[in-house]
């Protein structure tokens, strides 16, 4: 009776992620509008066809590069959002139904997929005098081989 409660416990407090869920995509957007803040900050400020006195571009190419470095870390801070409530909370049933064939959508090859890329692999399918270097596949089924083509 007690583990049984104590499992409940453990299992209700998987909810506390939610805080840190809420956090990172408030954190995310905080960084998308401080990105786009400085890329028209630096745009206004260091472009040499707004301001006579800058010769080079050096100050505004580096401030566009800080600011990619928010971008950068708010997209971050979106997956890592996203992908603690899907790993803690529930899947996203929204995002589930509309992405159903996204390219970023990991699968693993069914059986006669691996096969027909084995039999297209083969060293009929590249002339060996056309080959320019050497490849190594790994053998899925026995990751000790290697498959020379």
């Amino acid at each position: 009776m007690a583990e049984n409660k104590f499992e409940q416990i453990l299992w209700g407090s998987r909810y506390i992620v939610l805080v840190s869920v809420i956090l990172s995509i408030i954190s995310s957007i905080i960084m998308f509008l401080l990105g786009g803040w400085d890329i028209i900050q630096a745009i206004i400020t260091n472009n040499a066809l707004f301001n006579e006195n800058i010769n080079n571009n050096n100050d505004l190419l580096f401030k566009i590069i800080s600011s990619i470095d928010l971008f950068l870390i708010g997209i971050v801070l979106l997956i890592f959002g996203f992908g603690v409530y899907e790993l803690f909370i529930s899947e996203i049933e929204f995002a589930k139904n509309k992405f159903t064939d996204s390219t970023l959508k990991i699968k693993s090859p069914s059986d006669e997929e691996l096969r027909v890329f084995f039999d297209n692999t083969s060293s009929s399918w590249i002339e060996p005098s056309r080959r320019i270097g050497k490849y190594i596949i790994l053998d899925p089924k026995n990751f000790l081989n290697e498959i020379e083509i």
